[in-house]
């Protein structure tokens, strides 16, 4: 469970931005989750997306002899597959085949990526069970002060760094707009992320 929901994020973003008019706000609430909802999945997304391993819709495909795995439209990269049990080997549609045969020999389903956006293609189809080891992105999205930040508890408040360089950014007009500052907030956004991509071994994409 986060420990920060989007209203308080909200309550912070006025103070800090002295935007506190409540007849003449800046910035709208409707805004403001727009911004909040691009932060988190610029975040995800700089940090190589989420790892998924409990949601079976995304992990586990039953496949009946179709040249073609379709897969869950959250999925953005899958990293490794079993099929029936056996490791499977995914590879580029370049790759040559000598690979392919490399592969086979060795007891080796093959799959390939990046033929089709959204699905893998086999090499030969075959009815079984296909377990995959996936990364996706963010599953909903913030749309009203009522939707949560999905991103782990100890990130959210440095998401609000991406908030404010939109926000100064976004709008043009004299009492919103301020490059400067929407410059030095981006730059305090991308040294976190730095700082998360050391971590990485340590966070394990505790995203959720």
């Amino acid at each position: 469970m986060n420990s920060w929901t989007t209203r308080e994020l909200l309550e912070l973003f006025r103070s800090i931005t002295g935007d506190v008019n409540e007849s003449a706000y800046l910035w709208s609430d409707q805004e403001f989750c727009s911004f909040l909802d691009e932060a988190q999945f610029e975040f995800v997304k700089r940090l190589g997306y989420i790892k998924e391993f409990d949601d079976e819709d995304m992990t586990t495909i039953k496949t009946e002899n179709s040249e073609w795995v379709k897969l869950h439209p959250l999925v953005v990269e899958v990293d490794g597959a079993t099929f029936n049990g056996r490791p499977v080997e995914i590879l580029s549609p370049t790759a040559s085949s000598c690979r392919v045969d490399e592969a086979l020999r060795a007891g080796k389903p093959v799959l390939f990526r990046g033929v089709r956006d959204g699905y893998l293609r086999w090499f030969r189809p075959d009815a079984g069970l296909l377990v995959l080891d996936i990364r996706r992105t963010i599953r909903n999205p913030i749309k009203t002060l009522d939707d949560e930040p999905e991103v782990y508890r100890d990130h959210v408040p440095r998401l609000l760094s991406y908030v404010y360089a939109l926000a100064y950014l976004r709008k043009q007009d004299a009492e919103s707009y301020d490059r400067n500052k929407s410059m030095e907030h981006m730059l305090d956004f991308e040294k976190y992320v730095d700082e998360c991509k050391k971590e990485r071994t340590c966070l394990r994409f505790r995203m959720i």
